[in-house]
Formats: structure tokens, sequence, C-alpha cells
């Protein structure tokens, strides 16, 4: 698939976990073990792996060093390249991408805390705000295929791409596709201030969620039959965050495929409290989706 023929992972070789003797961080791995299970789908797909250090040349030198014992080795007989720079890691890893035009970031930015939980680095939530391409960010430890990938849509700019890159998970993996709205009742708070029935809102929420599950098969099916994949429809109601962390839980989601821009529309500052909170709690891959044109604040 074309969505996945250029692939740059992200890793933080100062991270605890690097060896001389090859050990590698579960987080480092889990992304480098995703980028190898693209390229298994997709033979030929150009890998780069990145590091980005502070320091001299001397520090970038060491870096690149530790990646040839550890990290690199388990890319051998891909055709990887390795680049280290030295600077702001969200600042010169979005660089990277802008400049060599690779179509997918993975990130290992996930260390696992105190309390058993993934946190997320501000580095990858710069990453979703900066970087043009669609950001990958890798969980702790890999899951084997084929993936289960859980599409979230919202009925705005973002879903058609958020369907397109699914699909190509899907495809790429064999894998099996859901696809989840959450319900948003925008009329019904006016209907309220109106004095409208009880059975008038029925009425109007029936309506909206004949038109949303409608709209959800008139932007998947042709990409379905396309790709030879039925998905399973979802329609949640519910605070969005908790609802699609239930279906990603329930369905033991490999991958969530979703929009980074929050409702203000800011691209580039704004990746919505949906993304944020999921983000720091959830369990499986998160591709992270641009809009169509999105323009990095990094290019201004």
């Amino acid at each position: 698939m074309q969505e996945f023929r250029d692939i740059l992972i992200a890793i933080d070789p100062s991270q605890d976990g690097f060896g001389r003797d090859g050990t590698i961080p579960d987080e480092a791995r889990s992304a480098i073990d995703h980028a190898l299970w693209l390229h298994k789908h997709n033979p030929g797909a150009k890998l780069t792996l990145m590091a980005v250090v502070g320091g001299d040349q001397q520090e970038a030198k060491h870096a690149r060093d530790l990646l040839d014992v550890t990290a690199m080795r388990l890319l051998e007989g891909t055709g990887a390249e390795c680049v280290v720079r030295l600077g702001e890691p969200y600042i010169e890893i979005s660089r990277a991408v802008q400049e060599q035009g690779h179509k997918l970031l993975i990130v290992a930015a996930r260390r696992h805390g105190l309390v058993h939980r993934n946190i997320v680095g501000s580095t990858a939530l710069r990453l979703l705000r900066y970087c043009p391409s669609p950001v990958w960010v890798t969980p702790r430890f890999f899951s084997q295929d084929p993936a289960v990938v859980l599409s979230s849509v919202g009925f705005h700019g973002l879903s058609a791409r958020i369907l397109e890159l699914s699909a190509s998970v899907v495809k790429a993996t064999e894998g099996s596709w859901h696809v989840l709205h959450c319900m948003e009742y925008f009329e019904e708070g006016g209907m309220r201030l109106r004095d409208a029935t009880r059975a008038e809102i029925a009425e109007y929420r029936e309506r909206a969620r004949e038109r949303d599950w409608e709209r959800m098969h008139a932007l998947t099916d042709s990409l379905a039959e396309k790709i030879g994949v039925q998905p399973k429809f979802w329609l949640a109601e519910g605070q969005p965050d908790e609802q699609i962390g239930l279906a990603a839980r329930q369905i033991n989601a490999v991958v969530l495929v979703m929009g980074t821009v929050g409702r203000t529309g800011l691209p580039g500052f704004v990746i919505g409290n949906t993304a944020e909170k999921l983000l720091t709690s959830i369990e499986c891959s998160v591709l992270a989706v641009k809009p169509e044109g999105f323009v990095s604040p990094l290019s201004s």
C-alpha cells in the first residue's frame, strides 16, 4: 500500500535499556516491530530509523554507534537506513518527514509508569501537532497480526482520510475492521429549551441515529468492497474517549485510527481532548491522522 511505502521510525537512544550488549527497551522494540510488521506486508517499503540527541557531534556518533549494535540489528535485511540529528526531537523529526517525504512516522513514545499505565511523553504529543504525516504511536509491546482495526469517525473533514488509512492497514495485514461513531445530538438542547415532548425528542434521536448509520455506510462501503472486508459498524453514546476506549478493549483492537485536530480547527496546535485522553490510557497502537492538506506550523 502506498500509505506505508516510506516509513520513519523515531526512537530515543538515551532511554534506559539500550546497551552495548544489544539490549533494547521494550518501547523501542515495539516501534521497530511495528515497522517490520508493515514491511512484511509491504515488501520493498523503505524504512528509516531516526534518533535526535542533544549535545555535539560526539554525542551523535555515540548514539549512532549504539543504534548500530541494537536497533539496526533488528532491521537487518530490510535495507533500512539510520539517521542521527542534533536538536529538539519533535522539531527535527517533523522536519525530516517534511524534507524526505516520509509517508508515515512510527514513534516509540510510551513509557511504562509506576502505576502500570502507559504514559505518552511530550515529544509524541508535539509530533501529533507538528508532524505533517500520520503518526503511529506504539504501545509498550507489539501484538502479532492479523490486525484488529478500529476506526473512529466523526463526520468531519478527517473521516474519509481515517477510513482510507484504516483500509490500508486492514488490506495490508488481512485483518478485521470495526468502524465506530459516537453520536452527538446537536439539536436536542434547543428542543428541550422549546419544551419539546419526550416523544418528539425520542423521534429526533432515532432519526439522527438512522442518518448517521447511513452516513457511516456511505463513507465506508466502497472502501470495504475494494479491499474485500466487511466492517462491523458501531454507534455509541456517551463521552467519546470513554466509548472509544471501551470499544477498543471489547474487540481487543490492535490499531485505533483517529483524527488529531480539535474542534477549534487550528491544525498543528490543538489535537483535541479525545485524542489526548486516549493516548494516555489506551493500550493499543494509535494511528493519528492529519487533515488533508495539513501544513506543519514549522513550515512557516
